[in-house]
């Protein structure tokens, strides 16, 4: 077996998971939201 092998099965898990919310009719969270969040979080410059 992989060293990889258990980070794969936990992505798909994860990927499995946020298809069935989108089936189930979550949008999640709009991209600027998340790029202002991931930024500030990261202390990255925000685009202008």
């Amino acid at each position: 077996m992989h060293s990889e092998a258990p980070q794969f099965e936990e992505d798909m898990a994860a990927i499995q998971e946020a298809l069935q919310d989108m089936a189930n009719g979550d949008k999640g969270i709009p991209f600027e939201e998340f790029d202002r969040d991931f930024r500030e979080r990261h202390r990255l410059p925000i685009d202008p």
